[in-house]
Formats: structure tokens, sequence, C-alpha cells
């Protein structure tokens, strides 16, 4: 069986499309949850010569050094190397999915700060031009007062002279 991985997105005009890498999990169960079936690599059933075991049933505490239990315990060994081989194969390509998962962590970490970065600085314009407003008002509004304190006071000239 098959998991989905997500490796990539992008986005673009036409929207967002996420890629995966699909990831066989029967290649690196290493015990078959659901027991009985022995699709796991230590609970898989191997033969080498006469010997047909897997690796979690091995019992050799009934062997001696006769011929031919040296002979069962060297296709022991072998089954045991083949069994060993798959573990390393089944590691190699759970690194490989983790260094790809950990690269796309990496780089929407790296996203998400230059997103916020971006933000700040919008908001920071955004104040920024605020403020440009706000200052252009307030010396609008000293103008008009500077404006109407020159015309009463020119008024009130204009009544001296009538006096």
């Amino acid at each position: 069986s098959t998991k989905s991985i997500v490796a990539s997105f992008e986005r673009s005009a036409a929207g967002i499309a996420i890629s995966t890498v699909d990831l066989d999990i029967s290649t690196i169960t290493l015990i078959d949850p659901a027991g009985g079936t022995a699709a796991g690599i230590l609970d898989q059933d191997r033969t080498v010569g006469g010997t047909t075991d897997n690796v979690l049933a091995i019992d050799i505490s009934a062997l001696t050094d006769s011929a031919a239990d040296i002979t069962t315990l060297e296709e022991i060994i072998a089954i045991v190397d083949a069994a060993l081989m798959e573990v390393i194969s089944a590691s190699n390509t759970v690194g490989v999915n983790l260094a790809r998962a950990e690269s796309q962590e990496t780089f929407v970490s790296a996203l998400m700060d230059a997103n916020d970065r971006a933000v700040g600085a919008l908001i920071d314009a955004n104040m920024e031009e605020e403020s440009t407003r706000l200052r252009a008002l307030q010396t609008q509004q000293q103008l008009s007062v500077e404006s109407l304190s020159i015309a009463n006071a020119s008024a009130q000239n204009v009544l001296a002279l009538f006096r």
C-alpha cells in the first residue's frame, strides 16, 4: 500500500497546485500491523537452504555444535542478513522522504517569515501614509485658524477706523 506525502505546492494565476510523493509503506513496514499476514520485514518468512523462518521467530536454543546445526545456523545468519539489508533499504527510503519533508518545512518556514516581513512593511508604509495625511490635515486646520484670526483682526481694525 502507498501513502502520499505533500512534496511541494505552487501558487499561480491559475490557482494552487499541490504535488505529492508516493511512499510504498509495504517496503518499510518492520512488523505487519494486521498480524498473521507476515508482510513486515521482520515477520516475513524467508527460506535459505533447508531453513524457513522469520527474524522474530528464530530460536537457536535447541541447536548444538553438530554439522547439521552449524548449517542451520549459517542459514539463519543468511536470513537475518537478508532482513538486515531490507531494514537498511527501508531506512534509506524513510531518510530520503524525511529529508524531503524537512526541506519543505524549511522552505515553508522561510516563506512564512518573508510573508510576515512583507506584511510588516505594508503596515509600516500604510502607517507612514496615514501619518502624512494627519500632518497635512493638522497643517490645514492650523492655516484655517490663522486665516480666521487674521480676518477677525482685519475686521476689528476696520471697525476701529469708524469709531
